[in-house]
């Protein structure tokens, strides 16, 4: 029994040590990003978080507000967001900020607003997240998230509802989360999701009601459905969602009733079906307002081509009208077109050819009442009849 109690009391003495020598090897609380907030006790001095007086400065631990000490306040602008109150009194930035550095988000830690352009690029290896900008509730040009190859995490955008430019996301190989931006309710300009090669969800997108310009989401690798974009009902340009490799619907833009420009569903590798789009009702309506066009974009056009598992058209029965071109070729699974059964009318070419499961009679009987103002093209398409 005494051989036994000697032995837990040695390993007790050990597990210390080694404890000790952690906390010895490393720096304090709050180091690094998210530290103050992680619920660990990172530098193993018994206290956690913003309880540790190593927090009392961090981002994440600072009250936002005006405490109206005088004695502390500092500079011409009258602020006390000094470290001695541990207030943070916001206010409108004017100007641009390029980060790059976890430093550099000092520069607009109390801003309220920034007035022109944000660009966070090619930051290093710590930091995994963006820190917390509890001020922050608007950006007067674009916002730019792009080149960090390492990022994880949005992190800091909880308090952002408004991007009155663009909103870039931009090869962040790691980036997985957005849920930061659930508070964003309006875009001005466009918004595009490019290369990202972990994100599988769109869900910080939750409150985002309306996109001025072009809503652009292209090659990323991992996004799996729209989901997040269930309050999204106008785009003011085009739509153009290509080469998502591993999206399998659009059932999170239900809530889409308009497009400004041109619609562009292609090369979509696992999209089975559309059905998430059942209640657009125009795509090319002035209305709404046209955003930049492409080289190539005829305003008011839909095309859904080359989309190797997509298997009907159910989910564009909405659409009475298409002011430019419809093309639908390509689809090798699209065994049905029945989605364009209301389509009264194009404008452009009509173009529904080299569906491979698609029956050739099926197709013309679909299409047969629509006005048509350029070519018709409903050819080549090889699927069993019966």
């Amino acid at each position: 029994m005494q051989s036994l109690l000697r032995l837990r009391s040695g390993m007790l003495l050990l597990v210390m040590l080694l404890l000790a020598a952690c906390a010895e090897g490393r720096g304090p609380e709050g180091q690094y990003p998210s530290e103050c907030i992680d619920r660990a006790d990172n530098d193993v001095d018994g206290l956690f978080d913003c309880e540790d007086p190593d927090c009392a400065v961090a981002p994440d631990c600072i009250a936002v507000g005006d405490d109206d000490d005088s004695s502390d306040d500092g500079g011409a602008s009258g602020d006390d967001d000094s470290a001695e109150d541990g207030v943070l009194e916001c206010e409108p930035c004017p100007g641009s900020f390029e980060i790059g550095t976890l430093a550099e988000f000092d520069d607009i830690l109390a801003c309220e607003s920034i007035s022109g352009h944000l660009r966070i690029a090619s930051l290093d290896a710590t930091v995994p997240q963006i820190p917390s900008l509890p001020c922050l509730t608007q950006v007067g040009g674009p916002l730019e998230v792009s080149d960090n190859d390492t990022l994880v995490s949005l992190g800091g955008f909880h308090e952002l509802t408004q991007v009155e430019g663009d909103l870039r996301l931009f090869m962040n190989p790691l980036l997985e989360d957005v849920s930061s931006l659930e508070n964003l309710v309006e875009v001005g300009g466009s918004l595009a999701i490019d290369y990202q090669d972990s994100l599988t969800q769109v869900d910080g997108f939750s409150s985002l009601v309306s996109v001025g310009e072009v809503l652009h989401i292209y090659a990323n690798e991992s996004i799996e459905n729209f989901d997040g974009f269930s309050s999204l009902s106008s785009v003011g340009g085009r739509v153009a969602i290509g080469s998502n490799n591993a999206l399998t619907n659009v059932d999170g833009l239900e809530s889409l009733l308009f497009v400004g420009g041109s619609l562009q569903l292609d090369e979509n590798a696992s999209l089975v079906q559309i059905d998430g789009l059942s209640n657009l009702v125009s795509v090319g309506d002035d209305a709404v307002g046209l955003g930049p066009l492409a080289h190539d974009e005829v305003p008011g056009s839909v095309s859904v081509s080359n989309n190797w598992l997509l298997e009907t058209l159910d989910g564009l029965e909405s659409l009475a009208t298409v002011v430019g071109f419809l093309r639908c070729s390509s689809n090798p699974a699209l065994y049905s077109i029945d989605g364009l059964a209301n389509l009264m009318s194009v404008g452009g070419d009509l173009t529904v050819s080299d569906n491979g499961m698609l029956c050739q009679s099926d197709a013309e009987s679909v299409l047969n009442s629509v006005v048509v103002g350029g070519q018709s093209d409903v050819a080549g398409n090889s699927g069993n009849c019966d």
